[in-house]
Order: structure tokens, then C-alpha cells, then sequence
């Protein structure tokens, strides 16, 4: 247990938010999270404009679902018969083989 300046005891939460990279890190990550339920909300909108239906909304969201459910399966299947140090290392070869301007 942390005792703070005048002994009465210190969250472990107001240490990690002494952090200035952190709070920065948390920052940016709710900016990003925010523009990308925007971007849903924007998506559903223009359907709905473009098509008066909201059964296309529903299509579009279940369509852009099966991606994410499948190569989770796949990932999860991959992450168990690998390390997290090797996972770490070919994505790192990934990024750095296909990632470049060519």
C-alpha cells in the first residue's frame, strides 16, 4: 500500500495518470476510438440516405462483422500454437516487408 504526502493512502490509478505518456497515450486512444464510432455512425447514415432502408443498414453491419469473427478464430488458433516473442517478431517482418514504398 502507497502512503501519498500526507499519509492517507495513494491510488494506484493516481500514479499511472502521473504519467505524462501515458495520458497521452489514453488521450490519443479515445481521439482514435471516437473517430471511428463517428465513422460507423457516418457509414449508417449514408445508407440510410442512399437507400431509405434500414434492413441495408443492418446488412452492411453484419456483412463488415464476418471478417473480424472469422480471422479471430484464425488468429486465435494461431496464437496458441506460437509464442507471443515469434507472434511479435513476424509481425514486426510483416510491417517492415510489405510496409515499405515500392
Amino acid at each position: 500500500m502507497k502512503v501519498g504526502r500526507f499519509g492517507s493512502y495513494r491510488s494506484p490509478i493516481v500514479d499511472v495518470l502521473s504519467d505524462g505518456q501515458f495520458r497521452a497515450l489514453i488521450l490519443s486512444q479515445a481521439i482514435f476510438d471516437l473517430g471511428i464510432f463517428m465513422r460507423g455512425a457516418a457509414n449508417s447514415w449514408v445508407i440510410l440516405e442512399l437507400t431509405i432502408s434500414q434492413l441495408w443498414i443492418g446488412l452492411v453491419a453484419g456483412v463488415r462483422a464476418i471478417p473480424i469473427m472469422l480471422l479471430a478464430l484464425f488468429g486465435g488458433v494461431i496464437s496458441d500454437r506460437f509464442g507471443r516473442r515469434n507472434l511479435m517478431m513476424a509481425a514486426g517482418w510483416h510491417c517492415h516487408i510489405f510496409g515499405r514504398d515500392r
